[in-house]
């Protein structure tokens, strides 16, 4: 397995690339002297969360188109079937796919609708139903799969969790004492959360919070330090890989990194030099939209595993999907993309990439152009490991 953290890595990358074989002693000592020295190079200065620090020099990557990536081009469709008399999902927000339990998950924030497909593309229902009373929700604003197939929902609207099985039956409710973006189902009891940044409630100033259901709040941190709360520039949610739980939120540059429990491990910080988002332009941000033109940022990550980095850049206003492989030291790019345009990229579990198709192309096979021509959505799908 490749692991871009490890420090052999880095001390291959920091000399270069050249491949030193242990002949004798004197080689013996030497890699030891460079393994110490990469591992300080590589793990900068611990900050005030007490976690290492990887730096990413944007401007030292070697940049590469996204269809160079290796394996990019194995792709896989899901064609999803509707049986409803209209369709429950219109633009897709945010998909997860679990072959693992058998179900893809959609979310339409704008429709307020949560339906669910099997792995095959058929439909099976529409989760939850829309309402003020006891289990009903008013406003998406982000749900999660745990391994056994349960749902988690937050409603942005009334502050509260929705608790569903993996019948996809509701069978719990809780309050919120705070006011939450975006979630990560740890356990039954257990939830991360991305706090909003005009929160007052429980937490309030802090970007996340581990809580017990019942309990509430068990440990919070990470500040809004310098940070507008009354502007929202994009989405944002949990990364989620097999190796970490990511979080970042836009108009800052570092990556949390998470362990499957909850626990800080790593911060990945992205450097863009002269190109950062200045913190006076972090203040009052709707005063000094003319001047975002000028600065590049990460607008929305995906997911962080041992060897990439998976998200959409912001890059002069030009959006952007990439994947950071840490090992070559290699960013793809892809071909600039629509601003509010959720179709690629709108999900990563499982090792997959998830997009949508909506309309037929020319790239697509003719199977997916027909069913999306007369039938309904597809799903395109990248295995990135």
């Amino acid at each position: 397995m490749k692991n871009c953290f490890d420090t052999v890595s880095f001390m291959r990358y920091l000399i270069g690339g050249m491949n030193y074989k242990i002949e004798s002693v004197f080689g013996y000592h030497l890699l030891l002297c460079l393994l110490f020295l990469s591992a300080c190079q590589s793990e900068v200065e611990k900050d005030d969360l007490n976690v290492p620090v990887f730096m990413v020099d944007f401007s030292s990557v070697m940049k590469k188109n996204l269809n160079e990536f290796p394996g990019w081009n194995h792709v896989e469709y899901i064609l999803l079937r509707d049986e409803m008399d209209k369709e429950s999902i219109g633009c897709i927000n945010k998909a997860e796919v679990s072959f693992a339990n058998n179900k893809i998950i959609l979310m339409d924030s704008r429709m307020r609708a949560l339906a669910a497909y099997d792995s095959t593309g058929h439909f099976i229902s529409m989760i939850g139903s829309r309402g003020q009373g006891p289990m009903e929700y008013i406003n998406l604003a982000d749900f999660d799969m745990d391994s056994e197939g349960n749902i988690y929902v937050i409603d942005g609207t009334l502050d509260k969790l929705l608790v569903f099985d993996n019948s996809l039956k509701v069978v719990s409710e809780f309050k919120l004492s705070f006011e939450a973006d975006v979630l990560y189902a740890i356990n039954r009891d257990s939830i991360l959360y991305g706090l909003s940044s005009w929160n007052k409630g429980d937490g309030s100033g802090d970007k996340i919070a581990l809580v017990h259901n019942e309990q509430g709040i068990l440990r919070s941190g990470v500040k809004y330090n310098n940070f507008d709360p009354n502007f929202w520039i994009s989405d944002y949610l949990f990364g989620k890989s097999k190796d970490y739980i990511s979080y970042n939120q836009t108009v800052d540059n570092d990556v949390l990194l998470f362990s499957h429990k909850g626990d800080l491990k790593k911060i990945i910080r992205f450097d863009f030099g002269d190109e950062n988002v200045p913190v006076s332009a972090k203040v009052d941000i709707e005063r000094q939209l003319d001047d975002y033109d000028h600065y590049v940022m990460i607008q929305k990550i995906l997911g962080v595993t041992r060897c990439y980095v998976i998200g959409i850049l912001w890059e002069h206003r030009r959006t952007r999907f990439f994947i950071l492989d840490y090992q070559t030291n290699v960013c793809y790019l892809g071909d600039e993309i629509l601003p509010m345009d959720n179709r690629f990229g709108c999900g990563y579990s499982e090792g997959k990439l998830v997009s949508y198709i909506d309309e037929p192309n020319e790239e697509y096979p003719d199977s997916v152009n027909n069913h999306v021509q007369t039938e309904y959505l597809a799903l395109q799908i990248h295995f990135i490991d």
